[in-house]
């Protein structure tokens, strides 16, 4: 896809140890349309001139440039993926266009997210879905993975930059919800394809878990935040007691979240300030693009049926005293009841719901 002029765009990849530097540089440098050489935040590389942060990076931009394509290192974006996200910005006049993302074996791995209220992702893809087109089209969405997105330098300045004390996912829904809340769009561009294979590292969950508490605290009304915060909290001290059963121990993580967050306090109410100045937009709008009820607990059901089907007659492991002597569990009755509070306390999304796409 070519688009009917030629903007000016600045490339900066994102350092990630884990990914491959030089592989990233040489796919950037293959653009049809011509970014010039990338600039390395948080990296070094004889292949790209390496700075200390993305603000650095930014202040040495030339006025001249009118998009800054940010791509994370480790991926490798195919010849027109540029072009492709240039041309729908141009046409939609969005604020931020992310591209599709493929693993290489050639499934989908995101096509624009969608959140829950509490800012928890969902992709909508089924495990190893093919690629076959069935998302090739441009729509809006509530955030973009931020492997590779194209962001207007103008609305990227007016933002005050990506939040630093992120983890990158948390970052990007966190400067979709800004865009959105001063009323950019933000779009996917299905024609503009990366491949990316995410690296396994040891990267800590709860710090993504603290990113989007961070990251909805400062675009939600006061009115918002009054429920979200409290169901939040029991959500999670839910899915810790529920994960208990599972082998998964989530209580030190939970109090980590909620630590980190408490010591952000003086920092998230500061880039509050800044994200709902001049907003154009309310709450309601981040809403429209959002997904009824809880990604959590439809996560938990999920796996609480999974292995209830594992007893099911024919299973060796079925019996009534095992059934009754579960059951009996403690830790049982306990989760049963939190779950229980729970539902009683977030009655208001399960039976209405929030406006969704």
């Amino acid at each position: 896809m070519t688009p009917t002029r030629h903007a000016t765009v600045a490339s900066i990849v994102i350092g990630d140890p884990a990914g491959d530097l030089e592989a990233t540089i040489a796919a950037v440098e293959r653009q049809v349309y011509g970014p010039g050489p990338a600039s390395v935040v948080g990296s070094t590389s004889d292949d790209g001139e390496a700075t200390l942060d993305l603000a650095t990076a930014l202040d040495r931009l030339d006025r001249s440039v009118e998009y800054v394509w940010i791509v994370r290192q480790g991926a490798v974006p195919l010849p027109d993926a540029l072009g492709s996200l240039v041309a729908d910005a141009e046409r939609t006049g969005a604020g931020i266009v992310g591209s599709k993302t493929t693993s290489s074996d050639g499934a989908l791995t995101s096509v624009g997210l969608v959140t829950d209220v509490f800012d928890v992702t969902y992709t909508g893809l089924d495990d190893a879905e093919l690629d076959q087109g069935q998302y090739d089209v441009v729509r809006d969405v509530a955030a973009v993975a931020g492997v590779s997105m194209l962001v207007r330098r103008d609305l990227l300045h007016g933002l005050g930059g990506i939040d630093r004390e992120l983890a990158p996912l948390g970052a990007a829904i966190d400067l979709a919800q800004r865009a959105r809340l001063k009323g950019a769009r933000v779009v996917i561009s299905p024609a503009s394809e990366v491949a990316y294979d995410r690296p396994e590292t040891k990267r800590r969950r709860w710090r993504e878990d603290a990113s989007r508490i961070r990251a909805y605290s400062k675009v939600y009304g006061w009115l918002t935040l009054l429920w979200v915060i409290p169901v939040d909290f029991l959500i999670g001290l839910v899915e810790a007691i529920v994960m208990l059963f599972f082998g998964r121990g989530l209580v030190v993580d939970l109090f980590r979240v909620w630590g980190w967050n408490i010591g952000k306090i003086p920092s998230t109410f500061a880039a509050r300030r800044v994200a709902r100045r001049s907003k154009v937009v309310g709450d309601g709008e981040l809403f429209r693009f959002q997904r009824r009820g809880s990604v959590k607990v439809s996560s938990m059901v999920g796996a609480t049926l999974a292995a209830l089907r594992r007893r099911l007659p024919g299973d060796d492991t079925l019996s009534v005293e095992s059934i009754g002597r579960d059951v009996r569990q403690p830790a049982f009755i306990v989760g049963a009841l939190a779950v229980l509070f729970v539902l009683v306390s977030a009655r208001s999304i399960w039976a209405d719901g929030l406006p969704a796409i």
